[in-house]
């Protein structure tokens, strides 16, 4: 819950950090990764930034940007699911992560194992030969719109522009493999080179413990990943203290204390609360089209009813606020079920 702090004769203020962690848990649910994926990406991604010796404004960029990286991530699921007819947080999660996209036969095992799982031959067969033929443009037209959004909803939260190009790069990879432009190596701002390490090695970490995290930096340095990010990362994983930090279960109280206590942006005024509230309304409404508005929608009827109650100002803008964001837990639902009609739904996709 995000902590009131004195702020002077204009009232209180809220510090940036618990907002931009909620949407940040939010992202991981709507990722399909694990809980605080993104708090113990900027926790690696501090560390390295420091080993680098980068400025304290690049460190503070780094910071936000970590907590948005995936705050784009709504945006085409359901186009994902409508393409695979599958549930596309465990499909996707796994096609990048864990597949080499250059490699043929790893894309044709993916393919085996989850397009249009379920279906019948010919129905796979037609998937599976359309991911083929169109699949990278897709998937390029896919982490282009996730850019975009995640960059606008920095900017709904005035973060600094450097931020904001950051977000747009995130998918971008040092040898020019990456997506959406094929940027490579210093093109790609060294926040975004960062950010793409992060949010890597935090899942090989999870998966595959420590070894394993060194192990996939060392197998992508200089492809995929910045030779000099993977050279700080190895370095600060010679000690022990940012292990023990990186697996504590209350990773978030280290990750928040991370927050350059000099940033211009560390507290926001109650006021921004809504702001912040709308920009989380899109977010989850983006996750199917027959959500689209619903959150505003609700919160509008919720405010009416307040006021018709003759409630006091401050409960008629918790009140809408609090609608704004009922919904929010939806995101870790897959667009392949919430698409589906309600017959359609099987016993556990309806729990």
């Amino acid at each position: 819950m995000a902590r009131l702090h004195p702020a002077g004769p204009e009232g209180s203020a809220v510090r940036l950090a618990d907002l931009l962690g909620a949407f940040s848990l939010a992202s991981d649910l709507a990722a399909g990764l694990h809980t605080e994926h993104g708090a113990r990406s900027c926790y690696i991604g501090m560390h390295i930034a420091q080993e680098m010796e980068l400025s304290l404004e690049q460190r503070t960029h780094l910071y936000y940007a970590e907590l948005l990286k995936d705050a784009g991530c709504t945006t085409w699921t359901s186009q994902l699911a409508s393409s695979w007819l599958v549930d596309e947080l465990a499909a996707k999660r796994d096609l990048q992560f864990f597949r080499n996209a250059r490699n043929p036969l790893d894309i044709v095992s993916w393919l085996m194992r989850y397009m249009a799982a379920g279906e019948s031959f010919p129905t796979r067969a037609t998937h599976m030969l359309d991911f083929l033929v169109k699949g990278r443009e897709f998937m390029r037209e896919g982490f282009e719109g996730t850019c975009l959004v995640a960059t606008r909803i920095a900017q709904r939260l005035g973060m600094p522009q450097e931020v904001q190009v950051a977000l747009m790069q995130v998918f971008e990879q040092w040898d020019g493999h990456g997506m959406p432009a094929g940027s490579r190596s210093d093109a790609i701002p060294i926040i975004s080179r960062i950010v793409l390490v992060t949010s890597f090695l935090e899942v090989f970490h999870r998966v595959e413990g420590r070894e394993g995290a060194k192990d996939a930096a060392l197998a992508r340095r200089g492809k995929a990943f910045d030779p000099s990010v993977v050279d700080a990362f190895l370095s600060v994983t010679q000690e022990e203290n940012f292990w023990r930090g990186l697996e504590h279960e209350r990773v978030w109280d280290t990750v928040r204390s991370m927050e350059p206590e000099e940033s211009p942006h560390r507290y926001i005024g109650e006021g921004k609360l809504t702001d912040v509230a709308l920009a989380l309304a899109d977010y989850a409404d983006l996750k199917s089209p027959f959500l689209a508005g619903r959150s505003r929608r609700v919160a509008d009827v919720a405010e009416r009813i307040a006021r018709r109650m003759g409630l006091g100002s401050l409960q008629i803008a918790a009140i809408y606020q609090a609608a704004l964001v009922h919904d929010i837990g939806i995101v870790a639902v897959p667009s392949f079920v919430l698409n589906k009609s309600r017959d359609g739904l099987t016993e556990a996709e309806r729990e």
